[in-house]
């Protein structure tokens, strides 16, 4: 897959390396591996089983998946802030990342359809945010 040999050189191109830490990963509810269905059409990949392609002819690659937890965790790092674009797992990964998300302050979601946005207004008010969407979810604290 060359999308993992992409992104590091253009964090590197871009002097990003002391902030910016390239992860060949999927993430997801679990640690483990997962297929990703890869189309020669689109620089995307998408987990098998999130959402269809279509009629879109795909390849599927196995690759290793962690959760937002597991890889804060290993790195030391909590975030602030998140941005989650998962085509489809966004359930998945805000389960995967409940220690993340009692860290982070904000959070900028893309969902995939309006079931997956109900699911995860519930986890993220569960969690403690206040809540807006429009075609994006958008999530932070309240200032104590």
């Amino acid at each position: 897959c060359a999308l993992p040999i992409s992104l590091a050189r253009n964090v590197v191109l871009n002097g990003l390396g002391g902030r910016v830490i390239p992860v060949h990963a999927a993430v997801g509810g679990r640690s483990g591996t997962c297929r990703l269905d890869l189309s020669p059409s689109s620089t995307m990949a998408i987990v098998q089983g999130a959402r269809s392609h279509g009629s879109v002819r795909t390849e599927s690659v196995e690759v290793p998946m962690v959760t937002l937890d597991e890889f804060a965790r290993r790195e030391g790092v909590w975030p602030d802030v998140l941005k989650v674009d998962v085509e489809g797992c966004e359930v998945e990964a805000l389960n995967g990342g409940v220690e993340c998300l009692a860290h982070a302050r904000a959070l900028v979601i893309e969902t995939h359809s309006d079931e997956l946005t109900r699911q995860c207004i519930g986890i993220l008010k569960k969690a403690g945010f206040e809540v807006e969407t429009d075609h994006l979810v958008h999530a932070w604290r309240r200032a104590q």
